[in-house]
């Protein structure tokens, strides 16, 4: 996958779950190593950055996937569920299907202005060896000038440029 030159810091740590191993998911990080590191972990999340985050995080089940994967309209529909869930209700900047070679992507993103916050989730799902991998991109910025499409491209080119090996 081409990661963008600005994104050059990569953290990778384990996000355990309340459930236990079978719940728990690795997960990377690629951001610009200007803006702080956030890492989650269990259900709380507040030490997460108001604004100053641009970053693509990556996850998948610490342990391996048992059972079979939904189909690519559930994935989406899924997605776009918890991203609804989550408060991003305000703009769909994407709803789609992109081919990452012979693979079909779903991907689904919002955005939100929050206090003069710019906010951007866009989510990605492949399967990979038989497992579901999370691409999830989020962008927050005060930054007025910035347009829901020049995001939007930047992920929809990364995704494009996903190369799966199985």
């Amino acid at each position: 996958m081409d990661i963008p030159n600005e994104w050059d810091t990569l953290i990778q740590w384990t996000h355990y779950s309340d459930c236990g191993p079978p719940c728990d998911k690795i997960k990377y990080r690629f951001q610009p190593k200007i803006f702080p590191i956030a890492q989650e972990n269990g259900e709380l999340y507040t030490k997460s950055p108001a604004d100053s985050v641009d970053q693509l995080t990556i996850e998948h089940e610490a342990e391996k996937f048992a059972g079979s994967a939904p189909d690519i309209a559930s994935l989406r529909n899924g997605m776009k569920q918890m991203l609804l869930k989550e408060g991003y209700r305000d703009h769909l900047v994407i709803d789609t299907v992109i081919m990452g070679g012979k693979d079909s992507i779903p991907v689904t993103g919002f955005s939100r202005e929050v206090s003069h916050i710019k906010k951007f989730n866009i989510r990605a799902l492949v399967r990979l060896k038989g497992d579901l991998v999370l691409f999830e991109f989020e962008l927050r910025s005060r930054k007025p000038v910035l347009k829901d499409g020049i995001f939007v491209q930047k992920v929809t080119d990364i995704i494009r440029s996903l190369k799966l090996v199985d």
